[in-house]
């Protein structure tokens, strides 16, 4: 059994519950560099041209399901963020200019161009602006899943049954359209801040969150037990039985 510790952030949306760690995956992590040939440069062009129109039609497809059920609120209006920025036509030119001029895959140069808008946001001092630098980055997000081949899931497809603690670097409004209120206990994220989309959605949907934590995904284990306390901005990893015990006498 992993020894009790607590880590801390910033509590983005009050309340204290606890649940077992799920863990979203991202793409960007695993991204590597290498060479294509210049005659092949054209298939990396094409392959990123696909890539951002089944984008698109996910995108679409998400609106319809949101439109025919019940899921949290404002999620159209951040779908049509994140169609916006995909729409960009600086997006697939500047990247398909750095595929040309550095000879490399498209997951690397579309990486690359991400970290130069990620930096332009940065130089922003309004603080609501400045954190839309996490809307690329979750587009960048999902094009690069369609490239390598993976399926834009969320924890909640392998989650067991009862209450989870979503754990991710960032999360996306689409990344919670399939969140069950009953399902859901809290949400972890390693960056962020109050004006973030995590914290909109936490707020929106009423469960308690975190953002911040900066290293909450490399010692928190998938299904471990967590006590998140939204209103301190602590999580308790790993609980005793004092810790539990509290827990269930005053916030159960």
């Amino acid at each position: 059994m992993t020894p009790s510790f607590i880590l801390q952030g910033t509590g983005v949306s009050g309340g204290v519950a606890m649940g077992r760690v799920a863990v979203v995956s991202h793409a960007t992590f695993d991204v590597s560099q290498y060479q294509i040939e210049n005659g092949k440069l054209s298939a990396e062009f094409a392959r990123l041209d696909v890539a951002i129109k089944e984008v698109r039609k996910e995108l679409e497809t998400l609106r319809a399901e949101i439109l025919s059920g019940d899921y949290i609120d404002d999620a159209e209006a951040f779908i049509g963020v994140q169609e916006t920025l995909l729409n960009d036509s600086s997006l697939q030119e500047n990247t398909k200019t750095y595929i040309a001029e550095h000879g490399c895959n498209v997951e690397w140069a579309l990486v690359q161009q991400m970290g130069l808008w990620v930096a332009q946001f940065d130089q922003i001092e309004d603080e609501y602006l400045r954190e839309r630098k996490y809307d690329v980055m979750q587009v960048v997000e999902r094009v690069l899943k369609q490239l390598m081949g993976r399926r834009n899931e969320t924890a909640f497809d392998h989650a067991q049954d009862g209450k989870i603690v979503l754990f991710a670097h960032d999360l996306s409004p689409t990344d919670l359209l399939h969140c069950k209120r009953s399902q859901l206990a809290a949400i972890v994220t390693d960056q962020g801040g109050v004006t973030s989309h995590t914290a909109i959605i936490a707020r929106s949907i009423g469960v308690p969150a975190l953002v911040g934590v900066r290293v909450a995904r490399q010692l928190v284990r998938e299904n471990e037990w967590v006590i998140v306390d939204g209103n301190q901005g602590s999580l308790v990893v790993s609980p005793g039985k004092d810790a539990v015990a509290e827990y269930r006498e005053h916030y159960q």
